[in-house]
């Protein structure tokens, strides 16, 4: 039962994966038969007499109105969140410019002059939340901020790495361990909710955070995502991961007995084999 499952899947997935490279070849020859003027209306960017002025831009009435409910819809922060992180942010975004070296790493302005920049500590740090919040939609960020599509990638890319070199060398950013205390109080609370987790420090609910997907043969149409994350103490994620393992492993062994029995074996013999297998 189990090899027709199996097979049933892998002729599900080639077929879906025929389809997938149908569909390719088909978006291909499309694409080839158009023409320049064609091709350039459809690069998914929104020009700049279409957009407002950065200093214009919805982004600068979300912040300006100081709306707690309009700032965490759309980059997660309050303004208090907000304007701690910025103060760190702004150091090095004064400082440094989006342009990279030959080896990949942001470089200090060597002037002062030029044009100002068009873009504020402010608006580049919401830049790169609302990014995190919008699954990475330029199109969406070039309306919300009012730029093109290249400075928002690029602004996206100069922010980022801001906030690691930020995140990396602040206390409260670090990711650390609980101290044994909390650790005792996390279980107990837990314990207390959900008497069937004793040994469980943490638990994450509701949670649909997108994972990485298999391969393209067992691949599946929809996305991947985790429903759910329990974090328990390494004797009971041990004794979780042996459960389905000795389930399969009886149901190999009494189907192993019933065909013996079937076929004229010796039930004393068949059981004494049973128990040293299990063993």
């Amino acid at each position: 039962m189990t090899a027709l499952w199996y097979l049933l899947l892998l002729h599900k997935a080639y077929y879906d994966a025929e389809d997938r490279r149908t569909l390719s070849r088909n978006r291909k020859r499309h694409r080839s038969n158009q023409s320049d003027y064609e091709r350039y209306i459809r690069q998914r960017r929104i020009p700049r007499c279409s957009l407002l002025p950065p200093e214009r831009s919805p982004w600068r009435r979300v912040y300006n109105s100081r709306d707690p409910q309009a700032m965490i819809t759309l980059t997660g922060f309050d303004f208090v969140s907000f304007e701690y992180l910025c103060n760190l942010f702004a150091a090095y975004y004064n400082d440094f410019s989006p342009w990279t070296d030959s080896e990949g790493y942001i470089v200090r302005k060597k002037t002062k002059r030029g044009r100002p920049r068009l873009l504020s500590a402010e608006d580049c740090l919401g830049l790169v939340l609302a990014w995190t919040r919008t699954r990475s939609s330029l199109m969406a960020l070039q309306l919300i901020f009012g730029m093109t599509m290249t400075p928002v990638g690029k602004y996206i890319q100069f922010a980022r790495r801001i906030l690691v070199r930020v995140l990396k060398t602040n206390d409260i950013a670090k990711i650390t361990m609980p101290t044994v205390e909390k650790l005792e109080e996390y279980r107990t609370m837990i314990a207390e909710r959900h008497p069937a987790l004793p040994d469980v420090w943490g638990t994450m609910d509701g949670l649909k955070v997108t994972i990485e997907a298999a391969g393209i043969i067992l691949r599946s149409q929809d996305s991947t995502t985790v429903g759910s994350v329990t974090i328990s103490s390494p004797l009971f994620c041990v004794l979780l991961l042996m459960v389905p393992f000795l389930l399969l492993r009886l149901i190999f062994l009494a189907a192993l007995m019933i065909v013996q029995l079937l076929t004229g074996g010796d039930w004393t013999q068949n059981w004494r084999m049973f128990i040293r297998l299990m063993a």
